[in-house]
């Protein structure tokens, strides 16, 4: 079987190149093979003495013959060919040694030998570079025997020579066969590895999508009761609690997010590597991704009183086209892993571009944590891995985070990589590729200009003050910094003796010698000029106290670009600037509904739990609810009532999510009703779900569990509302995208 895939595989380049013309060169052999028995049998015919070289002559013709037959069989080629290398060295020395010998080089000598060499040139392995070799040898062979006289010392070497160039030729033939048959039997293999590979990669990929395929089920499974008990926990705890029940119910809500969190991690890891993640092209803002990112764990950082830090180079654009979701969710993991393994100091986001690269986007997350040992950041990536043991006691975590985020920049077309000194801290880099819109948004126009400012920046954070003298620079200012308080306060003094007073003071409300309030009390200049950065938390009562002292400008930290150059550009004008909140809020009582007004929700879930819980979520306002227990029970529902809000629970058996919704859409166009906002609630908020809300007819999209803030926040954006009615979104232009992420 290996002899017959030997004969099988295919000719190296080389010898394909030069095979026609190792057929010509066999041809003209054959023929000079054919002439020269011709000749010999002429000569016999001509010459008596003939008969004194008959014996030799016919032996060297049967030899030719059996060289000849030889080359006939391929398959026993490498068998027969060192028998059929000394025949060739035999066949030329005798003739040789003869033609000497009889002191002559006539003809005859010439005969023989072209004999030889011809039939030699027709064995199997002459192909090639072989054959061509062989044909050059026959060639000058005849030229010097037909010319030169027999004793010349020449005729000596050139017999050397083809002795010579028959054993190299040989030599070479042995081992081209061999290493052909070699290739030959690679070949095999390679093509039995591959048969083997495909099967198992289809094998992989058939489980593959079993797994995410189980794994999607079971996260609907599992996130439907953590939907309901998250959910009735929110509930409890807006109850009269004691001290102590509070404490509970904190526990079972932590746990429960925890859990939570690990769901939605399995999952995404799931979906990345069975290649189920698809990413998004719509226009988005890199710094508005980032500061929402900021503003999200921000309570969590400053419950450790770390500052968060966003340092965003101006070449960065204002719109770039990507999937603003992944994005996000690479940068909530890695700032989310800095604040969870950094006790004191700052967590910076450092946002740039590559001015070699168009739409190649650059992200480092430092932080001052406790760092992770050289021969741990190799594996960092892989699934499951944390740094040490010992940390996952200490801080939690599954360690799929960092998977999840290689895996994502991977898809992005970008890099992960990592630089950390224990006891120091880390640095976090990424690259991600995006695409630019064809009509950028300057921002030159839509920023205060600073110019001819002198600002002053206090704080004791280093990498808060860097990053706030940066942007105020770039928009023309004159900023100085201050460290802390005591430095602040003198420089606001040598610049009132001096009469180049600061136009805007940007301080820190709680910095540890000064804070900003004792600033501003013991500075002797006007208050107004004075914009106080606040940590969050309680709003209200950092108003109170800074409104006898004059304040009216105010930033929360993490600091956002738009709201620090308002209140400076504001400061020392008498207009007041307040932060923007997160959210809108909303109302808790009936009668805290904007206008009071009621609505008709239909709701439909199949879960009696869920159901249970759009109750108590609703039990304080004003609107009327009715329940489906499946899609078709939904259509039935809709079809015989008017509803001014769809809720729909996209997994329900019977008639799912995805089909009901299409029905009712068919049904609205065939009564020419206006579309009723419907809003998909499904287990998963990654961008397949998504997409394929927005097909079916969705006009919004929230992901469970789901958060009573998130589902009245909804109800006032997709109803017009009386003081200010707006009118339904068309289908396919959703009014935007809700999270509870």
């Amino acid at each position: 079987m290996k002899s017959d895939s030997a004969d099988a595989a295919p000719r190296s380049p080389a010898s394909d190149l030069v095979v026609w013309p190792a057929r010509l060169i066999q041809a003209s052999a054959l023929v000079i093979v054919l002439f020269e028995l011709a000749s010999i049998l002429g000569e016999a015919a001509e010459e008596p003495a003939w008969t004194s070289h008959l014996p030799f002559r016919v032996s060297c013709l049967l030899l030719g013959v059996l060289l000849f037959t030889v080359s006939l069989r391929p398959r026993f080629g490498q068998r027969w060919q060192p028998l059929a290398f000394i025949i060739t060295s035999g066949v030329l020395a005798l003739t040789t040694i003869l033609g000497i010998g009889c002191e002559t080089a006539d003809q005859f000598f010439v005969d023989l030998l072209v004999l030889s060499l011809g039939v030699t040139s027709l064995l199997p392995w002459s192909f090639g570079w072989q054959a061509a070799a062989n044909g050059l040898m026959l060639a000058s062979l005849a030229a010097f025997a037909r010319f030169s006289p027999a004793h010349d010392p020449l005729l000596y070497t050139h017999w050397v020579g083809l002795v010579a160039g028959a054993a190299i030729r040989q030599l070479c033939a042995n081992y081209g066969g061999r290493y052909r048959q070699e290739i030959a039997r690679d070949i095999v293999e390679l093509k039995r590895s591959e048969t083997e590979l495909i099967a198992a990669r289809e094998s992989a990929l058939a489980a593959s999508r079993a797994k995410s395929e189980f794994l999607s089920s079971m996260s609907h499974e599992i996130r439907t009761p953590m939907n309901a008990v998250l959910g009735m926990a929110d509930v409890l705890a807006e109850t009269d609690l004691s001290t102590e029940q509070r404490r509970y119910l904190d526990t079972v809500i932590n746990n429960g997010s925890a859990l939570l969190e690990l769901i939605n991690d399995i999952l995404d890891l799931a979906k990345v590597e069975s290649g189920r993640i698809s990413l998004e092209s719509v226009p988005f803002s890199p710094r508005e991704v980032v500061e929402r990112v900021l503003e999200t764990l921000a309570i969590r950082a400053h419950e450790k009183r770390l500052e968060l830090v966003a340092q965003i180079d101006s070449t960065v654009p204002e719109l770039m086209l990507g999937d603003p979701f992944r994005l996000r969710q690479i940068l909530i993991n890695l700032i989310g892993n800095a604040v969870k393994f950094t006790e004191s100091g700052y967590v910076l986001v450092v946002l740039q571009t590559d001015p070699a690269a168009a739409g190649l986007l650059r992200v480092e997350v430092h932080d001052t944590g406790i760092g992770i040992p050289a021969d741990k950041l190799d594996s960092l990536f892989e699934p499951f891995h944390q740094a040490d043991s010992s940390t996952s006691r200490r801080y939690g975590g599954s360690g799929l985070g960092l998977a999840i985020v290689a895996r994502l920049v991977a898809l992005m077309g970008g890099t992960a990589a990592v630089e950390s000194r224990p006891g120091i801290g880390s640095v976090f880099r990424f690259s991600a590729r995006f695409a630019l819109p064809a009509n950028p948004i300057p921002h030159e126009g839509l920023l205060p200009d600073l110019s001819n400012r002198r600002i002053l920046v206090a704080d004791d954070n280093d990498a808060s003050r860097e990053a706030m003298r940066l942007l105020l620079t770039e928009r023309g200012a004159t900023v100085a910094v201050a460290d802390s308080g005591t430095n602040a306060l003198e420089l606001i003094r040598r610049a009132t003796r001096e009469s180049a007073p600061f136009d805007a003071i940007v301080v820190d409300s709680s910095m540890p010698d000064l804070d900003g309030y004792q600033i501003a009390q013991q500075a002797g200049c006007a208050h107004a000029r004075f914009v106080m950065m606040l940590p969050g938390g309680n709003l209200q009562a950092e108003t109170l106290r800074s409104e006898p002292l004059g304040i009216a400008n105010y930033v929360l930290k993490p600091i956002k670009r738009n709201e620090l150059l308002a209140a400076v550009a504001s400061a020392g004008q008498h207009v007041a600037t307040t932060p923007v909140p997160a959210r809108r809020e909303v109302p808790k009582h009936a009668d805290a509904w904007p206008g009071g007004y009621c609505l008709r929700i239909l709701f439909a879930d199949d879960s009696s739990d869920n159901r249970a819980l759009i109750k108590a979520y609703m039990k304080n306002a004003p609107h009327l609810i009715e329940f489906a227990e499946n899609g078709k029970e939904a259509i039935s529902k809709f079809v015989a009532g008017r509803y001014d809000l769809v809720f729909m629970d996209i997994q329900m058996p019977i008639v799912d999510g995805y089909a009901a919704v299409a029905e009712i859409r068919r049904w609205e166009n065939y009564m020419r009703r206006r579309p009723t906002p419907i809003v998909a609630l499904t287990a998963s908020a990654d961008t397949e779900a998504i997409r394929r809300t927005k097909e079916a007819g969705c006009n919004l999209h929230i992901s469970k569990p789901l958060k009573k803030a998130i589902l009245l926040e909804t109800i006032m954006r997709c109803v017009p509302q009386p003081q200010a009615a707006v009118p339904a979104a068309p289908l396919g232009h959703p009014l935007s995208e809700i999270s509870t992420a």
